[in-house]
């Protein structure tokens, strides 16, 4: 199940990115444009990159015993159009890693690409997002460790909502679409439909096998999976500062051959978001959560609570997010189906005009839904990361970064291709980020 307005939320952020990128490696750099009272950027368009070149020092990463290394080239880019009612927006990561002394060697690429449509009545929010990595995405704008892009939103969908179940090396592609319409009732009521499908696909490769009908059974035993969600969201604003509102949300998971698995998920919440000051805002929703598998004696009907909790603190150079999740998800790539709970921590700081920093911590604990002892599993991981960057030039930055990978499993039966263990990530590297490119006339 995924939180209300996921897909509202994606667009946004990716309209905010361009900043992001370039406050990432050049602090002082003008973004150029100025925001309107819509939020949009007052420009016909604006185009903002990255380039960035590190080496990383790595024991434990994606599986691989002992010290290993490599050099890693990532670019980031984004693009948003300077419509106010109707903006564009696309954003990418890329790059490549050359690993040694074990570490696989590999690309990784995100894309992702938003629309919205305004009326005067009527908001309508179309995304999509397509993503090609080596293991679970967990790590800044790219979701890999060590390439200089923490303290930029991550890119996510809603595959990889909740994904706190890390696995060792197994390529993946990823694919998630999404829209929301927001229709307007009066100045405090408004009802949001929204709705999503997404598909995870583990590429054959090294450890690759298959089942006695001859389909692959996935990269490293990675679990393929289909999801499909659906929901609505009603708002009643009490004040300017206060939203109280009801959500409905469904949710379908199925696993292709050889499992043949699927469950589905429906939750009733109660949501509420308050404003404290420009700086401190709350949102929350909670309510009963309804999940039932195709297999009734493996997987049975289970009652449980979803929620989902984030409070949002800004203010001059500080920005930091606080927030946990309970949800059902597809489990990862590493079971058939799990209930997550997550806790999160990220933040950014500028010090000086010259560095600033970001760091991020999550703990989280996946169950299977599995009551059948053979298949029941769990795993409790814990990330975290910081990086620090200093600009030396006008378009130059270097940055100093490190990255925590912790994990255990208890009785996994159903893939090999779980991360089990410590990993550490440290890496240096330089970053150059020229002016915004502004498209048009402002």
């Amino acid at each position: 199940m995924n939180a209300p307005h996921t897909s509202s939320y994606l667009a946004w952020g990716l309209l905010l990115l361009p900043s992001l990128l370039s406050a990432q490696s050049a602090p002082s750099a003008d973004v150029g444009g100025t925001p309107s009272s819509s939020g949009a950027l007052a420009v016909a368009g604006q185009l903002t990159y990255t380039l960035s070149a590190s080496g990383s020092v790595v024991t434990g990463y994606n599986g691989v015993n002992g010290v290993s290394d490599s050099i890693n080239i990532a670019g980031n880019a984004a693009y948003v159009s300077g419509s106010e009612r109707h903006p564009t927006s696309f954003v990418y990561s890329g790059g490549y890693l050359f690993g040694n002394n074990g570490q696989p060697s590999t690309s990784f690429q995100n894309f992702g690409v938003s629309q919205v449509l305004s009326t005067r009545a009527w908001n309508f929010v179309v995304s999509d997002t397509v993503s090609f990595l080596p293991s679970t995405p967990r790590y800044g704008l790219s979701g890999i460790p060590g390439v200089g892009d923490y303290g930029s939103t991550p890119i996510t969908t809603t595959q990889q909502i909740g994904d706190v179940a890390l696995t060792n090396y197994g390529q993946r592609i990823t694919n998630s679409t999404s829209g929301s319409a927001t229709y307007r009732f009066s100045q405090r009521t408004d009802i949001d439909l929204n709705g999503g499908y997404s598909l995870q696909r583990f590429l054959d490769g090294n450890g690759g096998f298959t089942g006695a009908n001859g389909n692959l059974l996935n990269n490293n035993g990675g679990i393929n999976s289909n999801l499909l969600s659906a929901g609505a969201q009603v708002n009643h604003h009490l004040t300017a500062a206060t939203t109280v509102g009801a959500a409905y949300s469904y949710s379908h998971a199925n696993y292709p051959s050889p499992y043949d698995y699927s469950f589905s998920s429906n939750a009733v919440l109660g949501v509420y978001q308050h404003t404290f000051s420009s700086q401190l805002s709350l949102s929350a929703s909670v309510g009963p959560q309804w999940t039932s598998g195709s297999n009734a004696i493996l997987f049975p009907t289970r009652l449980g609570v979803t929620a989902n909790v984030n409070l949002l603190y800004a203010a001059g150079r500080n920005n930091y997010t606080l927030g946990y999740n309970r949800s059902t998800n597809t489990g990862s790539g590493v079971l058939l189906g799990a209930v997550v709970d997550n806790l999160y921590f990220s933040g950014q700081r500028r010090f000086t005009e010259n560095w600033h920093g970001g760091f991020f911590a999550s703990y989280g604990r996946v169950k299977s839904l599995a009551a059948t002892p053979a298949l029941a599993a769990s795993v409790d991981s814990f990330t975290a990361g910081l990086q620090a960057n200093r600009r030396i030039g006008e378009h130059w930055s270097g940055f100093g970064s490190y990255a925590l990978q912790y994990q255990t499993v208890n009785q996994l039966l159903a893939t090999d291709n779980a991360f089990n263990g410590v990993a550490h990530v440290i890496s240096f590297g330089v970053t150059y980020a020229p002016r915004p490119i502004h498209l048009g006339r402002r």
